[in-house]
């Protein structure tokens, strides 16, 4: 694991009783307010995008977004932050201007559409403070409030299903 696995394990400890402290004191409501994270290996785009926002009813307007690379590069499909492994240091600590305003608002739903399993994954969607948060089940499920088994390439399916248990749990 070594020393930098150990600072980011005590990072994600210490997110997760963050938002499980914020989950006490707040309550499911209708979502209004969306973070997508997606990453370079994701199949969600823009025509994924419209298609979402008109199955949950919401305008572009409504959704922020929070783009992982490996690298940082010149091109981003979406508006929003674009984070690296280089906006966090070695002991897990974010050093990116960007990703410490976007984690300091609060969201009604993340959707987590990233498919890789980085080490700053767990701490992002940890520190990232949403009502509800719905990710891929192949991915690391203790991150989430609910998963969905659908494969990550499968982004149309997800979107249904997200919409749907949205319904079914009165919150869109």
């Amino acid at each position: 694991m070594g020393i930098q696995g150990y600072f980011f394990d005590k990072k994600i400890k210490q997110a997760k009783e963050k938002a499980n402290e914020l989950k006490k004191i707040t309550s499911l409501s209708k979502v209004k307010k969306v973070l997508v994270f997606v990453d370079e290996t994701s199949l969600f785009d823009q025509s994924k995008l419209k298609e979402l926002e008109t199955l949950m009813s919401l305008n572009s307007s409504d959704f922020d977004f929070l783009t992982f690379k490996g690298k940082k590069s010149s091109y981003n499909e979406f508006r929003g932050v674009v984070i690296t492994p280089d906006s966090f240091n070695w002991q897990g600590n974010v050093s990116s201007n960007e990703l410490k305003e976007l984690l300091e608002k609060t969201f009604d739903l993340l959707v987590d559409y990233s498919s890789s399993d980085v080490i700053i994954k767990p701490l992002i969607v940890s520190s990232i403070k949403a009502s509800f948060k719905i990710g891929f089940s192949v991915v690391n499920n203790e991150l989430y409030d609910f998963v969905i088994a659908v494969e990550p390439n499968e982004i149309s399916t997800f979107n249904k299903e997200v919409v749907r248990y949205l319904k079914i749990l009165k919150i869109l």
